[in-house]
């Protein structure tokens, strides 16, 4: 949700910012879900990623 609303409040380098530590988060929940087996983990944290990341792309 804090991706969304910082793409909406600061457009430009601020939301990069944010969008790229939103993707090192859902990083660290995907390795979560590896040490613990959790398939659905894994895959919703890593598509997650993948949206965070091209979305912080596309912004900056």
């Amino acid at each position: 949700m804090a991706a969304v609303l910082a793409r909406i409040a600061w457009p430009g380098p601020a939301s990069s910012l944010m969008l790229s530590a939103a993707a090192a988060a859902q990083v660290g929940d995907a390795a979560i879900g590896v040490a613990t087996r959790k398939w659905t983990m894994i895959a919703g944290a890593s598509l997650l990623t993948v949206i965070h990341t091209a979305t912080a792309a596309a912004t900056a």
